[in-house]
């Protein structure tokens, strides 16, 4: 492993790269069962052969293309019943980052935690939370984005090389990505809960805009009202105001 640090208060001050790996998401996990890694410690690689995704999807990336990385955080200031909120911040600062390097397109988060660019999917975000008592105690937030990839992409993904038609420096995107990620986890940290949603709900996908989803094998229009406390969507819908998990909702986007 290769060490690298930041200049930033928490996250990145020490972390650790690796050339390849299969999941970043599990060395995290092992080095918090057998080390006692500080707080905003980041395992990061360019080469991940079995990265995680959300509904249990894999992450594929091409190798020496892409930034795959998994910040190791301790948020016990945060109660288990507003674990999303942390899921808000983490998502605003990947699309910041984003919006940063690619000015003239909009960047959006298509809830919960995917990263969009004109409705093609350019970042996604995996955390998972450990909880003692009523309050979160670690948390390993993967994160992979599709940087300097254009070949073999999926048909609805795409890239910042994509977009801006050249390819950026990985080392450079890192700095970048940790850097957006610290505004936002740190206005998490002194309770700015308030401001987080309303910045995660002006940047969010289809927010108040009537479009077309499909739960189970019924299609229906609806109209995103925000998120609950669960994490669940709340959308109004000709049946009133319905909300739904992860797996209980599809985005029908037309491309």
């Amino acid at each position: 492993m290769h060490k690298n640090s930041t200049n930033l208060l928490i996250l990145g001050r020490t972390s650790d790269y690796l050339p390849s790996c299969q999941s970043t998401n599990d060395i995290a996990a092992e080095m918090l069962s057998t080390k006692n890694p500080i707080d905003g410690h980041v395992v990061w690689t360019t080469d991940q052969t079995a990265g995680k995704g959300q509904r249990g999807n894999t992450w594929e990336s091409e190798p020496g293309k892409n930034l795959l990385l998994s910040i190791i955080l301790y948020p016990k200031f945060l109660n288990a019943s507003n674990q999303f909120l942390l899921t808000m911040a983490i998502s605003l600062g990947v699309r910041d980052a984003i919006q940063f390097l690619i000015p003239n397109k909009e960047v959006l988060i298509k809830w919960p935690n995917d990263i969009y660019v004109e409705n093609y999917k350019i970042a996604g975000i995996l955390i998972e939370n450990t909880l003692k008592n009523s309050n979160l105690d670690q948390s390993i937030v993967g994160i992979g984005s599709n940087v300097n990839q254009r070949d073999k992409l999926h048909e609805h993904a795409t890239s910042i090389a994509t977009e801006l038609g050249s390819e950026v420096e990985i080392n450079d995107y890192f700095q970048l990505l940790l850097k957006n990620i610290e505004v936002y986890y740190l206005k998490l940290r002194s309770g700015k809960e308030s401001y987080l949603k309303s910045i995660y709900y002006r940047k969010m996908l289809w927010y108040q805009e009537e479009k077309l989803f499909s739960s189970g094998e019924k299609y229906f229009h609806g109209t995103i009202l925000g998120v609950n406390n669960e994490g669940k969507i709340q959308i109004s819908t000709e049946e009133g105001i319905r909300s739904f998990g992860l797996k209980e909702i599809k985005f029908i986007i037309n491309r």
